[in-house]
């Protein structure tokens, strides 16, 4: 408990890294991390939809960026894919987004005089 304790302390000094967060909440609940980051992978998935419906030359990309064909393969394959279906490497990226909304609502919750870890009130 002690340790909580001074987690919240750090969280809501600022003096915390959002891994150390992650890891904190994952101890406890890693079930979160990866509601949140099906939800980073679907935002994907929409966004990209709507810039493959929007661009179509992909050889005149402005300031001299260049997507390659095997990058647009790749993610046309991730698009169909539900986060559940992607590979342990292919879902770090929507985790590493999820993190950092954790580590808002951790933030959040510190600040409000509520416990990070627990929800409930009392000193962080």
């Amino acid at each position: 408990m002690e340790e909580n304790q001074e987690l919240g302390n750090r969280i809501q000094a600022g003096r915390v890294k959002t891994g150390e967060i992650v890891v904190g909440i994952m101890a406890r609940d890693n079930l979160l991390l990866e509601k949140l980051a099906a939800l980073e992978h679907e935002q994907w998935v929409h966004l990209m939809k709507g810039i493959f419906i929007f661009v179509t030359d992909w050889d005149d990309e402005p300031d001299g960026a260049e997507i390659r064909n095997e990058d647009l393969r790749r993610w046309r394959l991730r698009m169909k894919k539900s986060y559940a279906e992607l590979s342990e490497k292919e879902k770090r990226r929507p985790q590493m987004f999820a993190s950092r909304v954790m580590t808002i609502i951790m933030r959040h919750m510190a600040e409000a005089g509520l416990d990070p870890v627990t929800g409930g009130e009392g000193e962080c």
